[in-house]
């Protein structure tokens, strides 16, 4: 729903016209004088998106101002937006849990038929013969798997010669925000979620995890 309202500057005293989409300011029209506080004018404005985003940002620093009249302008958000979804929600809760993983040796083939047989994205290259602890050597995603056959591997080559997906680890209880930055820094489409101090993998976070996560009705 649109609306329109007068809005006051507490730190500087000046007056703006909003316009506001569901609770948002998404343009604005100012600095204005006196003379044109009046409701009547509030249609009349030019609004422009160009100060907008910096007056929602600092709102709280804004009084609602009309004919004189003068009350706190309370921050009113959307009641579910998709920032704050993910700082709400925990790696853990949107995580799938267990991870298919190999050991370095396996072949493509191996890959392949885990990926198929446990209808998986991506699979975790970890371990080695002698300790089953050793850590993750890499990520081996779908995408890796179809690019590596197209560049003419073999099906016998190894699983951890075409890990091209970094296996970047997350804390179960970081926050999706946290998880959403990971991916965005390392461009990647999976990161591999890890118990709170312990090194070993305990599921997996893909993007579409994150978008389930967002687009999930509110409370």
């Amino acid at each position: 729903m649109k609306e329109r309202e007068f809005w006051r500057s507490r730190t500087s005293g000046r007056l703006y016209a909003v316009e506001l989409e569901d609770g948002v300011v998404t343009r604005s029209c100012g600095p204005l004088t006196e003379s044109e506080i009046e409701e009547r004018f509030l249609t009349a404005f030019d609004y422009s998106a160009q100060e907008a985003g910096w007056i929602e940002e600092h709102r709280d620093q804004f009084d609602f101002f009309s004919g004189g009249v003068r009350r706190r302008r309370e921050p009113v958000r959307p009641a579910h937006s998709a920032t704050s979804a993910l700082a709400a929600t925990t790696v853990r809760q949107a995580m799938h849990r267990g991870v298919i993983t190999c050991l370095p040796r396996a072949s493509l083939h191996d890959v392949a038929h885990l990926m198929s047989a446990s209808r998986v994205h991506a699979v975790v290259v970890w371990g080695d013969e002698e300790d089953d602890s050793e850590g993750i050597w890499g990520l081996v995603s779908d995408l890796d798997l179809v690019a590596a056959l197209a560049r003419g591997a073999t099906e016998a080559q190894s699983a951890v010669g075409v890990a091209g997906t970094p296996a970047v680890t997350v804390e179960a209880d970081e926050t999706l925000e946290r998880a959403a930055e990971l991916m965005t820094t390392h461009r990647i489409t999976h990161l591999v979620v890890v118990e709170n101090g312990d090194g070993r993998p305990a599921g997996i976070l893909s993007t579409l995890d994150i978008a389930r996560a967002v687009g999930s009705p509110a409370g």
